[in-house]
């Protein structure tokens, strides 16, 4: 086992920046360093307002029409029953994607449109969270598959349309790689 021992200087470093990271003073709108009690309140309320836009913040997150921030910073905005994403809905993912669709049970199911950061979008069916059933997949790129989608949209069979004139048809999706014969 490795011993590691502190020179005098990192230990002279070590304890100024401790030393000056915690008397580090907050000044206030007046200009003037607010006193520790002062110090505190400012603190909790930093606190409570970054809780206060957790959870829902506006309608009726129970049952009815609402909005709801997760601790992830994902955004709910529409339908729930029982506390849970029910019905219409819009998810805003803190990564920037964003699906808009139908819900049930607290998951993505029935018709919905999924627009990814990248500019991909996934138009067609959910279950259970999941891209499965009929579907229209198009790649930021411009080319368009449509078709089946399976086990999350890494299987399927369809078409690939590339262009106007190219497409090509008796594909499959292989771990989300669209492979086509033709």
């Amino acid at each position: 086992m490795k011993k590691y021992i502190l020179f005098p200087i990192q230990i002279i470093i070590l304890f100024s920046f401790v030393f000056c990271a915690s008397t580090t003073n907050q000044v206030d709108n007046s200009g003037e360093i607010p006193s520790e009690e002062k110090q505190i309140e400012n603190s909790q309320n930093d606190v409570q307002s970054r809780n206060l836009n957790k959870g829902c913040i506006s309608g009726d997150c129970i049952n009815g029409k609402g909005k709801y921030v997760y601790e992830s910073g994902d955004i709910y905005e529409g339908e729930f029953k029982n506390g849970l994403r029910h019905g219409k809905g819009k998810m805003t993912y803190a990564n920037g994607d964003i699906y808009e669709g139908e819900y049930k049970d607290d998951l993505r199911d029935g018709e919905g449109t999924y627009n990814f950061k990248n500019g991909d979008i996934y138009v067609g069916n959910f279950k259970a969270g999941f891209r499965e059933g009929e579907g229209i997949y198009r790649f930021n790129d411009g080319t368009i598959f449509k078709g089946i989608f399976q086990n999350d949209g890494k299987e399927g069979k369809g078409s690939l349309k590339i262009s106007e004139e190219q497409i090509k048809e008796n594909c499959i999706l292989q771990e989300r790689k669209v492979l086509c014969n033709d």
